[in-house]
């Protein structure tokens, strides 16, 4: 097996995704990759698609002309397929929608958890060690706690 392979290996392991396609698509600011995704779990899969944009917003300030924001556009795919019960469970992951990408890390603990995986808390540097989150699934870089509704959801146009 290739460095690459175990790398892809470990990273699939770690966050329980596996990346099945990576297609590259003309978007109005150049190439942006849209990936075809799967999370299983012991007795269903999801499958979805994340598609990476860029908007370029233009702004007033002179010294920084422009800015850019990156975001994931979330399809979930094949849910007339499944059961009821699964995509009622999935809550607001049974639609489509687009966050910012800096909150991946949230959408990943919230798309595990309603997988039913159990998800560890994510302390940030210097937090006590004692100090514990009012719900076991809460998953941020920061070290806060947030609840699903914390996600910054903009709905497909």
């Amino acid at each position: 097996m290739s460095a690459n392979a175990h790398i892809i290996c470990l990273y699939e392991e770690l966050s329980k995704v596996l990346v099945t396609n990576c297609k590259r698509k003309r978007g109005p600011n150049g190439e942006e990759p849209l990936f075809t995704c799967v999370v299983t779990n012991k007795q269903q899969s999801l499958h979805f698609t994340l598609e990476h944009t860029r908007e370029i917003i233009e702004t007033s300030d002179m010294d920084k002309p422009s800015i850019s924001q990156d975001w994931l556009w979330y399809v979930p795919m094949n849910l007339d397929k499944e059961s009821q019960d699964f995509v009622k469970n999935l809550s607001f992951l049974s639609s489509s929608f687009k966050f910012p990408q800096d909150q991946g890390l949230h959408f990943l603990g919230q798309l595990l958890s309603r997988m039913g995986f159990d998800v560890p808390y994510v302390k940030s540097v210097g937090e006590d060690d004692d100090t514990e989150p009012d719900d076991e699934n809460a998953l941020t870089a920061r070290g806060e706690v947030m609840e699903e509704d914390e996600i910054q959801v903009v709905e497909q146009p």
